[in-house]
């Protein structure tokens, strides 16, 4: 009898401590990708402003930043990873494929970008440019909950 206490109890500890692993991993992969995120946005801050000086290989440099961080993305949304500070919606998961081609699509303006800025072909920068935004901010309407509001 008092094995059975002491099996059940190493087992309730055991389960209890696979669940505050998997709380903390959560926490630590929203962590990342949200740092990613803000990486993007600085990055697409920075190709906005060089874009008004020609500043080419800024350009460049930061549409491959951008194009990098998109393959990271798969390994920073497993399955289930939210929490109070993600603002990914359950839909990433109920439609992956969906999600996945959306950043494929993302990727493919960014190294296309990239490949412009290169040839020092502003025109073509500056109508990647435009619809970059656009691109990315259809994922985010569909995937993102909307920020909360201060009170």
């Amino acid at each position: 009898m008092r094995i059975r206490r002491i099996f059940l109890g190493v087992l309730a500890g055991l389960f209890l401590l696979t669940v505050a692993f998997q709380a903390f991993a959560q926490e630590d992969v929203v962590k990342k990708r949200r740092a990613l995120m803000k990486s993007n946005n600085k990055a697409f801050k920075a190709i906005k402003k060089a874009g008004k000086k020609n500043d080419f290989a800024t350009i460049e440099s930061e549409a491959k930043v951008i194009a990098a961080n998109l393959d990271k993305i798969p390994d920073l949304f497993p399955k289930g990873s939210t929490s109070e500070k993600s603002r990914a919606k359950p839909a990433i998961w109920e439609k992956w494929d969906t999600f996945n081609q959306k950043r494929i699509a993302v990727k493919t303006a960014a190294n296309e970008l990239a490949e412009a800025a290169k040839a020092e072909d502003g025109q073509k920068v500056s109508s990647i440019v435009k619809g970059f935004g656009k691109k990315c901010g259809s994922c985010h309407r569909s995937f993102r909950k909307k920020k909360k509001k201060k009170t």
